[in-house]
Protein backbone atom coordinates (compact mmCIF):
# COMPACT_ATOMS: atom_id res chain seq x y z
CA UNK A 1 0.00 0.00 0.00
CA UNK A 2 3.16 2.66 0.60
CA UNK A 3 4.69 1.49 -2.50
CA UNK A 4 1.72 2.54 -4.28
CA UNK A 5 1.59 6.16 -2.48
CA UNK A 6 4.63 6.77 -3.09
CA UNK A 7 4.88 6.39 -6.58
CA UNK A 8 1.34 7.81 -7.18
CA UNK A 9 2.87 11.13 -5.64
CA UNK A 10 6.50 10.47 -7.58
CA UNK A 11 4.62 10.28 -11.25
CA UNK A 12 2.41 13.37 -9.59
CA UNK A 13 5.61 15.44 -9.65
CA UNK A 14 7.23 14.86 -12.76
CA UNK A 15 3.64 16.59 -14.02
CA UNK A 16 3.96 20.07 -12.41
CA UNK A 17 5.47 22.37 -14.99
CA UNK A 18 9.04 23.78 -14.48
CA UNK A 19 9.87 27.21 -12.67
CA UNK A 20 9.99 29.97 -14.82
CA UNK A 21 13.11 31.45 -13.63
CA UNK A 22 17.14 29.53 -13.83
CA UNK A 23 17.45 27.99 -9.83
CA UNK A 24 21.07 29.06 -10.14
CA UNK A 25 21.49 31.19 -7.18
CA UNK A 26 22.48 29.72 -3.60
CA UNK A 27 19.30 31.49 -1.75
CA UNK A 28 16.95 29.91 -3.66
CA UNK A 29 14.94 26.50 -2.78
CA UNK A 30 13.82 23.86 -4.37
CA UNK A 31 10.31 25.24 -4.50
CA UNK A 32 10.90 28.28 -6.96
CA UNK A 33 11.58 30.67 -3.63
CA UNK A 34 14.05 33.08 -2.46
CA UNK A 35 15.38 33.10 1.29
CA UNK A 36 16.71 36.76 2.80
CA UNK A 37 16.42 38.43 6.22
CA UNK A 38 15.47 41.42 7.16
CA UNK A 39 18.70 44.40 5.74
CA UNK A 40 20.10 41.95 3.94
CA UNK A 41 20.40 42.35 -0.04
CA UNK A 42 19.42 39.42 -2.41
CA UNK A 43 19.75 39.65 -6.44
CA UNK A 44 17.32 38.24 -8.45
CA UNK A 45 17.53 37.58 -12.23
CA UNK A 46 14.63 38.12 -14.23
CA UNK A 47 13.03 37.08 -17.34
CA UNK A 48 12.04 38.97 -20.80
CA UNK A 49 8.68 41.22 -18.74
CA UNK A 50 7.19 44.42 -19.08
CA UNK A 51 6.21 44.82 -15.57
CA UNK A 52 6.47 43.10 -12.28
CA UNK A 53 3.74 42.70 -9.73
CA UNK A 54 4.13 42.73 -5.89
CA UNK A 55 1.79 41.06 -3.59
CA UNK A 56 2.08 40.02 -0.24
CA UNK A 57 1.02 36.80 0.19
CA UNK A 58 0.62 36.39 4.53
CA UNK A 59 1.99 39.14 7.41
CA UNK A 60 2.13 42.72 6.83
CA UNK A 61 -0.50 43.29 4.43
CA UNK A 62 0.21 46.96 5.51
CA UNK A 63 3.73 47.17 5.56
CA UNK A 64 6.56 46.64 2.83
CA UNK A 65 8.46 43.58 3.14
CA UNK A 66 11.19 44.24 0.41
CA UNK A 67 12.47 47.40 -1.57
CA UNK A 68 13.92 47.07 -5.09
CA UNK A 69 16.64 49.59 -6.25
CA UNK A 70 16.05 50.68 -9.91
CA UNK A 71 18.93 51.43 -11.91
CA UNK A 72 19.38 55.36 -10.89
CA UNK A 73 19.58 54.32 -7.09
CA UNK A 74 15.68 55.34 -6.63
CA UNK A 75 13.97 52.82 -4.28
CA UNK A 76 10.73 51.03 -6.05
CA UNK A 77 7.64 50.67 -4.49
CA UNK A 78 6.99 47.14 -3.38
CA UNK A 79 3.63 48.05 -1.68
CA UNK A 80 0.77 45.38 -1.63
CA UNK A 81 -0.29 45.44 -5.44
CA UNK A 82 2.71 47.43 -6.34
CA UNK A 83 3.43 47.48 -9.87
CA UNK A 84 7.08 48.15 -11.10
CA UNK A 85 8.12 49.05 -14.39
CA UNK A 86 10.61 46.91 -15.75
CA UNK A 87 12.63 50.42 -16.91
CA UNK A 88 12.67 51.08 -13.38
CA UNK A 89 15.29 47.82 -12.79
CA UNK A 90 18.39 46.01 -14.38
CA UNK A 91 18.18 42.44 -15.68
CA UNK A 92 19.43 41.74 -11.70
CA UNK A 93 16.87 42.89 -9.33
CA UNK A 94 18.66 43.85 -5.90
CA UNK A 95 15.92 43.24 -3.14
CA UNK A 96 16.23 44.07 0.34
CA UNK A 97 14.12 42.53 3.40
CA UNK A 98 13.00 45.06 5.53
CA UNK A 99 10.34 43.03 7.76
CA UNK A 100 9.16 39.84 8.02
CA UNK A 101 6.87 37.90 6.00
CA UNK A 102 6.39 36.60 2.06
CA UNK A 103 6.04 38.38 -1.13
CA UNK A 104 5.37 37.04 -4.37
CA UNK A 105 6.69 38.52 -7.38
CA UNK A 106 4.69 38.26 -10.63
CA UNK A 107 5.78 38.89 -14.15
CA UNK A 108 4.01 40.36 -16.61
CA UNK A 109 4.16 40.71 -20.22
CA UNK A 110 2.49 43.94 -22.66
CA UNK A 111 -0.88 42.82 -22.26
CA UNK A 112 -0.42 41.94 -18.65
CA UNK A 113 -0.29 38.49 -19.01
CA UNK A 114 1.60 36.40 -16.07
CA UNK A 115 4.08 35.05 -17.63
CA UNK A 116 6.18 33.39 -14.62
CA UNK A 117 6.44 34.08 -10.45
CA UNK A 118 9.04 33.82 -7.67
CA UNK A 119 7.98 34.03 -3.62
CA UNK A 120 10.80 35.69 -1.59
CA UNK A 121 10.71 34.74 2.28
CA UNK A 122 11.95 37.43 4.77
CA UNK A 123 13.45 36.13 8.03
CA UNK A 124 14.31 37.94 10.91
CA UNK A 125 18.27 36.69 11.17
CA UNK A 126 20.48 34.96 9.60
CA UNK A 127 21.79 34.34 13.37
CA UNK A 128 18.74 32.63 14.33
CA UNK A 129 18.32 30.61 11.29
CA UNK A 130 21.52 29.25 11.88
CA UNK A 131 20.25 28.88 15.71
CA UNK A 132 17.21 26.59 14.57
CA UNK A 133 19.35 24.84 12.48
CA UNK A 134 21.97 23.92 15.53
CA UNK A 135 19.11 23.00 17.94
CA UNK A 136 17.62 20.94 15.45
CA UNK A 137 20.81 18.81 14.90
CA UNK A 138 21.00 18.72 18.62
CA UNK A 139 17.66 16.62 18.51
CA UNK A 140 18.82 14.80 16.40
CA UNK A 141 21.65 14.18 18.06
CA UNK A 142 19.89 12.98 21.62
CA UNK A 143 17.23 10.97 20.05
CA UNK A 144 19.54 9.42 17.60
CA UNK A 145 22.27 8.30 19.94
CA UNK A 146 19.41 7.01 22.37
CA UNK A 147 18.88 3.86 19.72
CA UNK A 148 22.30 2.67 20.42
CA UNK A 149 22.78 1.21 23.83
CA UNK A 150 20.10 -1.57 23.22
CA UNK A 151 21.65 -2.49 19.42
CA UNK A 152 24.89 -3.13 21.06
CA UNK A 153 24.27 -4.66 23.51
CA UNK A 154 21.53 -7.09 21.94
CA UNK A 155 24.63 -7.81 19.83
CA UNK A 156 27.07 -8.19 22.35
CA UNK A 157 25.27 -10.58 24.18
CA UNK A 158 23.82 -12.11 21.47
CA UNK A 159 20.27 -12.10 23.08
CA UNK A 160 17.15 -10.25 23.11
CA UNK A 161 15.65 -11.59 26.44
CA UNK A 162 13.55 -8.70 28.04
CA UNK A 163 13.25 -6.64 24.92
CA UNK A 164 9.73 -5.97 24.46
CA UNK A 165 8.95 -6.34 21.27
CA UNK A 166 5.60 -4.84 20.95
CA UNK A 167 7.88 -1.71 21.82
CA UNK A 168 9.63 -2.46 18.56
CA UNK A 169 6.55 -3.32 16.69
CA UNK A 170 4.81 0.27 17.18
CA UNK A 171 8.16 1.95 17.13
CA UNK A 172 8.68 0.62 13.36
CA UNK A 173 5.67 1.30 12.65
CA UNK A 174 5.27 4.64 13.08
CA UNK A 175 8.81 5.76 11.76
CA UNK A 176 8.24 4.39 8.88
CA UNK A 177 4.48 6.65 8.68
CA UNK A 178 6.55 9.65 9.86
CA UNK A 179 9.40 9.33 7.25
CA UNK A 180 7.05 9.02 4.49
CA UNK A 181 5.03 12.28 5.82
CA UNK A 182 8.35 13.89 6.17
CA UNK A 183 10.47 12.55 2.93
CA UNK A 184 7.55 13.17 0.71
CA UNK A 185 7.18 16.58 2.29
CA UNK A 186 10.38 17.76 1.69
CA UNK A 187 11.47 16.04 -1.47
CA UNK A 188 8.31 16.22 -3.91
CA UNK A 189 7.23 19.15 -5.26
CA UNK A 190 3.49 17.90 -5.93
CA UNK A 191 3.15 17.00 -1.98
CA UNK A 192 4.44 20.31 -1.52
CA UNK A 193 1.95 22.43 -4.02
CA UNK A 194 -1.05 20.83 -1.89
CA UNK A 195 0.95 21.97 1.16
CA UNK A 196 0.87 25.48 -0.19
CA UNK A 197 -2.75 25.40 -1.30
CA UNK A 198 -3.82 24.50 2.06
CA UNK A 199 -1.12 26.98 3.98
CA UNK A 200 -1.11 29.69 1.31
CA UNK A 201 2.81 31.66 1.83
CA UNK A 202 4.14 29.69 4.32
CA UNK A 203 7.39 27.89 3.93
CA UNK A 204 8.08 23.69 4.00
CA UNK A 205 7.97 22.71 7.81
CA UNK A 206 10.33 20.29 6.97
CA UNK A 207 14.18 20.59 7.66
CA UNK A 208 16.95 18.11 6.62
CA UNK A 209 17.62 17.01 10.15
CA UNK A 210 14.15 15.68 10.46
CA UNK A 211 14.68 13.81 7.39
CA UNK A 212 18.23 12.24 8.70
CA UNK A 213 16.64 11.77 12.17
CA UNK A 214 13.19 9.27 10.90
CA UNK A 215 15.46 7.60 8.22
CA UNK A 216 17.96 7.03 10.60
CA UNK A 217 15.35 5.84 13.16
CA UNK A 218 14.08 3.04 10.37
CA UNK A 219 17.37 2.07 9.72
CA UNK A 220 18.27 1.66 13.34
CA UNK A 221 15.08 0.20 14.17
CA UNK A 222 14.92 -2.58 11.19
CA UNK A 223 18.23 -3.88 12.93
CA UNK A 224 16.78 -4.22 15.84
CA UNK A 225 14.27 -6.25 14.29
CA UNK A 226 16.87 -8.30 12.58
CA UNK A 227 18.27 -9.07 15.80
CA UNK A 228 15.10 -10.32 17.46
CA UNK A 229 14.29 -13.19 14.93
CA UNK A 230 18.26 -14.53 14.91
CA UNK A 231 19.28 -13.79 18.96
CA UNK A 232 18.01 -15.48 21.99
CA UNK A 233 14.52 -14.57 22.64
CA UNK A 234 13.48 -16.88 25.22
CA UNK A 235 10.00 -17.53 23.05
CA UNK A 236 8.98 -14.02 22.97
CA UNK A 237 7.11 -12.37 20.64
CA UNK A 238 4.61 -9.48 19.64
CA UNK A 239 1.67 -10.06 21.42
CA UNK A 240 -1.99 -10.63 20.18
CA UNK A 241 -3.10 -6.73 21.27
CA UNK A 242 0.03 -5.35 19.41
CA UNK A 243 -0.91 -7.19 16.22
CA UNK A 244 -4.30 -6.08 15.99
CA UNK A 245 -3.76 -2.18 16.22
CA UNK A 246 -0.81 -2.73 13.89
CA UNK A 247 -2.95 -4.93 11.43
CA UNK A 248 -5.82 -2.27 12.30
CA UNK A 249 -3.61 0.48 11.65
CA UNK A 250 -2.66 -0.79 8.17
CA UNK A 251 -5.75 -1.35 7.24
CA UNK A 252 -7.45 1.86 7.60
CA UNK A 253 -4.27 3.50 6.11
CA UNK A 254 -5.47 1.29 2.40
CA UNK A 255 -8.66 2.25 3.04
CA UNK A 256 -7.84 5.74 3.45
CA UNK A 257 -5.46 5.80 0.34
CA UNK A 258 -8.50 3.90 -1.58
CA UNK A 259 -10.88 6.48 -0.49
CA UNK A 260 -8.27 9.38 -2.22
CA UNK A 261 -7.26 7.85 -5.24
CA UNK A 262 -11.31 6.83 -6.30
CA UNK A 263 -12.07 10.34 -5.02
CA UNK A 264 -15.17 9.02 -3.18
CA UNK A 265 -14.74 12.20 -0.45
CA UNK A 266 -14.18 15.49 -2.00
CA UNK A 267 -11.27 17.42 -0.61
CA UNK A 268 -9.40 14.77 0.47
CA UNK A 269 -5.81 14.60 -1.48
CA UNK A 270 -2.26 12.49 -0.53
CA UNK A 271 -1.69 15.18 1.84
CA UNK A 272 -4.49 14.22 4.04
CA UNK A 273 -3.36 10.57 4.31
CA UNK A 274 0.89 11.47 4.66
CA UNK A 275 -0.40 13.79 7.68
CA UNK A 276 -2.70 10.81 8.80
CA UNK A 277 0.74 8.93 8.75
CA UNK A 278 2.34 11.36 11.14
CA UNK A 279 -0.76 11.20 13.77
CA UNK A 280 0.20 7.23 13.83
CA UNK A 281 3.42 8.49 15.01
CA UNK A 282 1.69 10.03 17.68
CA UNK A 283 0.18 7.11 18.35
CA UNK A 284 2.59 4.89 18.45
CA UNK A 285 4.67 6.88 20.76
CA UNK A 286 1.76 6.89 23.04
CA UNK A 287 1.04 3.33 22.94
CA UNK A 288 4.80 2.54 23.41
CA UNK A 289 5.57 3.89 26.99
CA UNK A 290 2.22 2.88 28.61
CA UNK A 291 4.12 -0.73 29.15
CA UNK A 292 7.28 0.44 30.74
CA UNK A 293 5.05 3.36 33.11
CA UNK A 294 2.44 0.46 34.34
CA UNK A 295 5.63 -2.07 35.25
CA UNK A 296 7.41 0.28 36.91
CA UNK A 297 4.25 0.78 38.72
CA UNK A 298 3.57 -2.89 39.49
CA UNK A 299 7.14 -3.71 40.62
CA UNK A 300 7.25 -0.76 42.71
CA UNK A 301 10.67 -0.09 41.34
CA UNK A 302 12.86 0.57 38.22
CA UNK A 303 15.24 -2.13 37.97
CA UNK A 304 15.80 -2.94 34.45
CA UNK A 305 14.72 0.36 32.90
CA UNK A 306 17.85 2.01 31.26
CA UNK A 307 16.75 5.69 32.89
CA UNK A 308 19.60 7.20 30.80
CA UNK A 309 17.36 6.53 27.67
CA UNK A 310 14.67 8.65 29.33
CA UNK A 311 17.07 11.47 30.00
CA UNK A 312 18.33 11.51 26.29
CA UNK A 313 14.69 11.24 24.95
CA UNK A 314 13.87 14.19 27.50
CA UNK A 315 16.73 16.45 26.13
CA UNK A 316 15.75 15.99 22.21
CA UNK A 317 12.00 16.44 22.75
CA UNK A 318 12.88 19.45 24.94
CA UNK A 319 15.43 20.99 21.58
CA UNK A 320 12.31 19.55 19.10
CA UNK A 321 9.72 21.85 20.56
CA UNK A 322 13.07 25.05 20.97
CA UNK A 323 14.00 24.47 17.44
CA UNK A 324 10.17 24.87 16.28
CA UNK A 325 9.67 28.16 18.18
CA UNK A 326 12.85 29.26 16.72
CA UNK A 327 11.53 28.56 13.86
CA UNK A 328 8.70 30.51 14.46
CA UNK A 329 10.45 34.01 16.12
CA UNK A 330 12.72 34.12 12.94
CA UNK A 331 9.31 33.73 10.23
CA UNK A 332 7.06 35.55 12.52
CA UNK A 333 4.53 32.61 10.77
CA UNK A 334 2.37 30.38 12.71
CA UNK A 335 1.57 27.90 10.15
CA UNK A 336 5.25 26.63 11.28
CA UNK A 337 3.56 25.14 14.38
CA UNK A 338 0.25 24.73 13.33
CA UNK A 339 0.80 22.99 10.32
CA UNK A 340 3.29 20.55 11.78
CA UNK A 341 1.29 18.65 14.24
CA UNK A 342 3.34 15.42 13.81
CA UNK A 343 6.75 16.77 14.94
CA UNK A 344 4.74 18.75 17.69
CA UNK A 345 2.83 15.94 18.71
CA UNK A 346 5.84 13.58 18.89
CA UNK A 347 7.81 15.79 20.86
CA UNK A 348 5.09 16.46 23.68
CA UNK A 349 4.38 12.67 24.01
CA UNK A 350 8.21 12.39 24.38
CA UNK A 351 8.60 14.65 27.38
CA UNK A 352 5.64 13.66 29.01
CA UNK A 353 6.20 10.25 29.21
CA UNK A 354 9.70 11.23 29.88
CA UNK A 355 8.99 13.28 32.85
CA UNK A 356 6.79 10.36 34.22
CA UNK A 357 9.41 7.86 33.89
CA UNK A 358 12.15 9.79 35.26
CA UNK A 359 9.60 10.72 38.69
CA UNK A 360 9.11 7.21 38.80
CA UNK A 361 12.81 6.76 38.70
CA UNK A 362 14.21 9.71 41.07
CA UNK A 363 11.34 10.49 43.09
CA UNK A 364 8.81 7.85 43.82
CA UNK A 365 10.80 4.17 43.21
CA UNK A 366 13.99 4.37 42.37
CA UNK A 367 14.92 3.78 45.93
CA UNK A 368 13.37 0.63 46.24
CA UNK A 369 16.05 -1.50 43.65
CA UNK A 370 18.61 -2.06 46.38
CA UNK A 371 15.68 -3.45 48.31
CA UNK A 372 14.28 -5.87 45.71
CA UNK A 373 17.69 -6.85 44.65
CA UNK A 374 18.19 -7.78 48.41
CA UNK A 375 15.12 -9.54 48.51
CA UNK A 376 15.80 -11.72 45.51
CA UNK A 377 19.24 -12.64 46.58
CA UNK A 378 17.87 -13.65 50.12
CA UNK A 379 15.16 -16.22 48.50
CA UNK A 380 18.04 -17.10 46.07
CA UNK A 381 20.23 -18.54 48.88
CA UNK A 382 17.08 -20.24 50.69
CA UNK A 383 16.69 -22.41 47.43
CA UNK A 384 20.45 -22.98 46.71
CA UNK A 385 21.21 -26.62 46.86
CA UNK A 386 24.76 -26.92 46.03
CA UNK A 387 27.01 -25.13 48.22
CA UNK A 388 30.15 -25.69 45.56
CA UNK A 389 28.24 -22.97 43.39
CA UNK A 390 27.04 -19.66 43.60
CA UNK A 391 24.21 -18.45 41.17
CA UNK A 392 24.07 -15.25 39.87
CA UNK A 393 22.19 -13.78 42.32
CA UNK A 394 23.09 -14.10 45.84
CA UNK A 395 23.33 -12.31 49.25
CA UNK A 396 27.40 -13.13 49.15
CA UNK A 397 28.26 -11.31 45.91
CA UNK A 398 25.62 -8.31 46.58
CA UNK A 399 27.69 -7.85 50.17
CA UNK A 400 27.50 -4.34 50.96
CA UNK A 401 26.82 -3.09 46.96
CA UNK A 402 23.49 -1.56 46.97
CA UNK A 403 21.23 -2.28 43.88
CA UNK A 404 22.90 0.29 41.30
CA UNK A 405 25.58 -2.87 41.19
CA UNK A 406 23.79 -4.24 38.51
CA UNK A 407 23.23 -2.34 35.04
CA UNK A 408 19.78 -2.15 33.57
CA UNK A 409 20.28 -4.87 31.36
CA UNK A 410 21.46 -7.19 34.12
CA UNK A 411 18.78 -6.44 36.13
CA UNK A 412 16.29 -6.44 33.00
CA UNK A 413 17.12 -10.19 32.55
CA UNK A 414 18.13 -11.40 35.85
CA UNK A 415 14.69 -9.75 37.54
CA UNK A 416 12.37 -9.29 35.26
CA UNK A 417 12.43 -11.85 33.02
CA UNK A 418 11.86 -15.01 35.10
CA UNK A 419 8.33 -12.93 36.57
CA UNK A 420 7.73 -12.39 32.77
CA UNK A 421 8.44 -8.85 32.49
CA UNK A 422 9.18 -6.81 28.99
CA UNK A 423 11.38 -3.97 29.16
CA UNK A 424 11.15 -0.90 26.45
CA UNK A 425 15.04 -0.68 26.81
CA UNK A 426 17.19 -2.70 28.80
CA UNK A 427 20.55 -1.40 27.60
CA UNK A 428 22.07 1.51 28.95
CA UNK A 429 25.47 3.71 28.36
CA UNK A 430 26.93 2.17 31.82
CA UNK A 431 26.66 -1.72 29.45
CA UNK A 432 27.87 -0.48 26.77
CA UNK A 433 31.15 1.28 28.06
CA UNK A 434 32.01 -1.86 30.39
CA UNK A 435 35.52 -2.51 30.40
CA UNK A 436 34.61 -6.15 31.45
CA UNK A 437 36.64 -8.05 28.51
CA UNK A 438 34.48 -11.35 29.80
CA UNK A 439 31.03 -9.83 29.41
CA UNK A 440 29.85 -11.61 26.45
CA UNK A 441 31.12 -14.88 27.87
CA UNK A 442 29.27 -13.83 30.82
CA UNK A 443 26.23 -12.97 29.33
CA UNK A 444 26.37 -16.40 27.88
CA UNK A 445 26.32 -17.85 30.87
CA UNK A 446 23.11 -15.47 32.15
CA UNK A 447 21.49 -16.94 28.89
CA UNK A 448 22.01 -20.20 29.30
CA UNK A 449 20.89 -19.73 33.50
CA UNK A 450 17.58 -18.50 32.08
CA UNK A 451 16.78 -20.60 28.93
CA UNK A 452 18.93 -23.99 29.83
CA UNK A 453 20.13 -23.02 26.26
CA UNK A 454 23.13 -21.26 25.30
CA UNK A 455 23.28 -18.54 22.29
CA UNK A 456 23.53 -18.96 18.92
CA UNK A 457 27.69 -19.18 18.32
CA UNK A 458 28.23 -18.86 22.12
CA UNK A 459 31.32 -21.13 23.29
CA UNK A 460 30.62 -23.28 26.08
CA UNK A 461 32.90 -22.07 29.67
CA UNK A 462 34.25 -25.65 30.96
CA UNK A 463 34.04 -23.44 34.41
CA UNK A 464 30.13 -22.97 34.13
CA UNK A 465 27.60 -26.11 35.01
CA UNK A 466 24.12 -26.65 35.40
CA UNK A 467 22.99 -27.18 39.29
CA UNK A 468 20.44 -30.39 39.91
CA UNK A 469 17.55 -27.72 38.87
CA UNK A 470 19.15 -27.16 35.54
CA UNK A 471 19.99 -23.92 36.39
CA UNK A 472 23.55 -22.49 35.36
CA UNK A 473 26.14 -21.58 37.84
CA UNK A 474 29.31 -20.35 38.16
CA UNK A 475 32.19 -21.85 40.63
CA UNK A 476 32.89 -19.04 43.43
CA UNK A 477 36.38 -18.68 42.45
CA UNK A 478 35.50 -18.25 39.35
CA UNK A 479 32.81 -15.66 39.73
CA UNK A 480 32.49 -12.81 37.20
CA UNK A 481 30.10 -11.03 39.61
CA UNK A 482 32.42 -10.81 42.68
CA UNK A 483 32.77 -7.12 43.12
CA UNK A 484 28.95 -6.80 41.98
CA UNK A 485 29.63 -5.81 38.45
CA UNK A 486 30.14 -7.63 35.46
Amino acid sequence: MLTVIILTLIQSSFSLQDDPLPKTQLQMTEYGEYVTFIDEELHIPIISTENINCVHIINNDEEDIIKMNSKDGAVSDCSQNATISTQEATEILSVTGLTTGNVRLEFLDKDDTLTGSVIIRVFKSRKIDILAQVVGWTYNFFWTVSFYPQVIMNFRRRSVIGFNFDYLGYDLTGFISFSLYNCLLFWSPAVFALYQQRYPGSPNPITINDIVFCIHAVFIQLINTYQCMVFESNGQSMSKLCWSILIGTGTVSAIYALVIATGLVNGLNWLDLLIFGSYIKIGSSCIKYMPQVYLNWKRKCTLGFAIDKAILDFSGGTACYLQTIIQYCNAQDITIITSNAGKIGIGFVSCFFDIVLLIQHYCLYGQNNSVVIARDSTETDQNQSDSAFEPIISSKRLNSITGDAFSPMESAVLYHAPKGDLMISTASFKDVFSRDVNASQTWQDITQSMTGSRPMGSIVNSKSVLNSKGKLEVPVKNAKYANGKL
